[in-house]
């Protein structure tokens, strides 16, 4: 399929769609004075204290509803880089922009995890609009204990992924060490702020590929 005209207007479309449904839930029972209009089944946040300008919590998983068409953008900057992979598994797909943009454009057989699958709703209502509910399984990453990949994995995909920000170089060996065991091919990873340690920034330096400027290098693509 062709990004601009097919598949974007698609993810688009779902962001909008559940932006707009959400929405409306969230502020009859922020009317009402009920206490589920902060529950994370609608994801504008935990306390209305903490909301916006924009109406929602700016960390708030409603953000990815609201903010699609940014998403779309960081979509399209990376996606030339997975042509050729034929199986991947993306750890943390959140609303799963990037995960139905490789299957539709590149045809990769994808699957991948997340947490809180049934409790964090705007990630499960887009994912549905996307048609990729049975795609994600639960999975929490801890480090140093082997990730549960499909059979014939090639690549692992994982955009920010919140669950290494405390991680030490030594997690990530051990993390790269494992994937290879699983032979996994290649990794394609935008860091969380930490790569920014000196030691895990030169880490990465050695190992891998980082061919985007604009994400100050964030974007790494390492063969295994």
């Amino acid at each position: 399929m062709d990004f601009e005209q097919e598949v974007a207007p698609r993810l688009i479309a779902a962001g909008h769609k559940i932006r707009d449904e959400f929405t409306e839930r969230f502020l009859a029972l922020k009317a009402a004075g009920s206490k589920e209009a902060f529950s994370p089944l609608l994801g504008f946040g935990s306390r209305e204290q903490d909301l916006g300008p924009a109406g929602y919590d700016p960390k708030a998983p409603i953000k990815f509803a609201y903010q699609v068409k940014g998403a779309v953008v960081t979509v399209r900057r990376y996606l030339p880089y997975f042509a050729g992979v034929k199986r991947g598994f993306e750890i943390g797909v959140g609303a799963g922009y990037l995960m139905r943009s490789l299957i539709d454009v590149h045809g990769i057989a994808m699957r991948g995890c997340d947490i809180d699958i049934k409790r964090l709703g705007v990630y499960r209502a887009i994912r549905a609009e996307l048609g990729l509910t049975d795609l994600v399984t639960e999975q929490r990453i801890e480090p140093r204990r082997p990730v549960v990949l499909p059979p014939d994995t090639e690549a692992v995909v994982g955009f920010l992924p919140a669950w290494t920000a405390k991680w030490d170089l030594e997690d990530y060996q051990w993390f790269h060490t494992d994937l290879k065991r699983q032979r996994v091919r290649r990794m394609f990873w935008q860091m969380n702020a930490n790569i920014d340690k000196p030691e895990i920034r030169a880490y990465f330096d050695s190992i891998g590929e980082t061919p985007v400027s604009e994400d100050n290098r964030r974007f790494v693509i390492v063969d295994l």
